[in-house]
């Protein structure tokens, strides 16, 4: 790629919106696959959904920088999966 990772990096900070770019710049090489991916995570899931790409892909937890669960009978498992998320400040969960 002839352009820097961090430009790369701020040009894609730009599609955070737009999952679909995203999904397409993802596929189109691989390093774009790795810088696409904090981007691709940082919005809103449900619960089972965030706890299967967790499973998945644990190094996700490192992107996410704010969390709002509403859970009922999952709380053990929620537990878990909180002290994954190393950027999450308190008092945003």
């Amino acid at each position: 790629m002839a352009l820097s990772t961090e430009l790369l990096d701020h040009i894609l900070s730009f599609l955070q919106p737009d999952p679909e770019s995203l999904k397409a710049c993802s596929e189109s090489h691989p390093l774009l696959s790795q810088l696409v991916e904090r981007y691709q995570f940082a919005r809103t899931f449900r619960y089972s959904q965030f706890v299967k790409i967790l499973c998945d892909r644990p190094h996700i937890a490192k992107y996410v920088h704010s969390l709002e669960v509403d859970v009922g009978p999952d709380s053990l498992i929620l537990a878990s999966i909180l002290s994954m998320l190393t950027l999450v400040e308190e008092g945003q969960v």
